[in-house]
């Protein structure tokens, strides 16, 4: 399995992820200036209802990029997984970055985003796997 490890497959995928990421917080902040004026930014992050959207669309794109990741020669699981491994220590990291105030609010965004980020990004390696015509399939 260690073999088939592809530092290059996470690369891609985490990259499709964050550019997948940025199209979509940039639709949403644009909506949420429409419909909220200048308090748009301090409307979204007061409610949890906004922050659960975010982590939603972030799974989302996590998915994606273990989708991705799939694409490349070495077409292993693996590698959608470090796509999750990696996306979550980097939202760990900048969670810890915004402040303390705003982690200690909304503690549940993290432990959310540690129980959920890794088993996206491995549905989206398992979707491209299960959906490829040229990977083997199991038998039964």
């Amino acid at each position: 399995m260690i073999k088939q490890l592809s530092p290059l497959a996470i690369v891609v995928g985490l990259l499709a992820s964050q550019a997948l990421a940025a199209c979509l917080a940039l639709a949403l902040v644009i909506c949420m200036f429409m419909t909220h004026g200048n308090r748009a930014l301090t409307a979204f992050f007061e409610h949890g209802p906004s922050i659960a959207l975010t982590l939603a669309l972030g799974l989302l794109t996590t998915g994606f990029g273990g989708y991705v990741s799939m694409m490349t020669p070495k077409k292993s699981l693996i590698n959608a997984i470090g796509v999750g491994v990696v996306t979550f220590a980097l939202n760990v990291w900048i969670f810890v970055l915004i402040g303390h105030g705003y982690a200690v609010d909304h503690r549940w965004l993290l432990w959310l985003n540690a129980l959920l980020t890794v088993p996206a990004a491995a549905l989206g390696g398992y979707l491209f796997w299960r959906f490829d015509t040229a990977l083997p399939r199991p038998r039964g």
